[in-house]
């Protein structure tokens, strides 16, 4: 998240977003053509998590696996959309819902290329594809947004810090964590769900910002 000190709506930081978006990209790119080189250790923390569970880990990982599914997901932004046209920002609202629409659609098209199963042992019982994790991309893209409103908004420092260093990323490692506790996730999955989710926030970001530089009709842009 300490990208997100560079966030200003400079062409300068515009081109620094764009290049850490592309890297993100190319390493989850890297991920794809060398996943059967994760194959031993991802074997390795299948079985690591399965020898840690335990009722009250299960109980809270299955509570974050129902938050950050797309039904409940879909219900969070449309709320979340909803407050910032009612607080006025609209252009964040609309530029909240797609990126997350635009999330959905890449996701769905990734993993059925790559078509790649899931873990055989997990606890809750998915038919979709596993590669790469829907839920920590997804994750990663709507609080990358929240925190770049955060740091786009709010003055104080110590403010955006606790938000973001830790509330927001804390909570995008949890969700990582619970995926590959919950064994519906091979590692490789949360890592390159990690990267994509990385690449497409930044890279929204980065054209959000650009068309605010640049469009007459976002001259009213607060």
């Amino acid at each position: 998240m300490t990208i997100l000190r560079k966030l200003g709506n400079t062409p300068k930081n515009g081109r620094v977003i764009l290049a850490v978006s592309l890297f993100c990209l190319i390493c989850f790119l890297l991920m794809v053509f060398l996943k059967n080189d994760f194959l031993a250790i991802n074997a390795y923390i299948n079985t690591w998590s399965a020898s840690i569970q335990n009722t009250s880990l299960t109980l809270a990982a299955t509570i974050i696996h129902c938050i950050f599914d797309t039904p409940a997901m879909v219900v969070i932004c449309l709320l979340i959309v909803l407050f910032l046209f009612y607080k006025k920002h609209k252009y964040d609202g609309l530029f909240l819902a797609g990126t997350m629409l635009g999330d959905l659609i890449i996701l769905t098209i990734v993993k059925i290329v790559i078509h790649s199963a899931r873990p055989l042992n997990g606890i809750i019982d998915l038919k979709d594809f596993s590669f790469p994790s829907g839920h920590v991309m997804s994750a990663t893209v709507l609080l990358g947004i929240l925190a770049y409103f955060v740091w786009q908004h709010w003055k104080s420092q110590k403010i955006k810090a606790i938000t973001t260093n830790i509330f927001f990323a804390l909570v995008d490692l949890i969700v990582g964590f619970s995926r590959v506790y919950l064994n519906v996730h091979w590692l490789s999955d949360v890592l390159a769900g990690y990267l994509l989710g990385l690449f497409w926030v930044l890279f929204s970001i980065w054209v959000f910002q650009y068309f605010q530089r640049n469009s007459a009709i976002m001259i009213d842009y607060k």
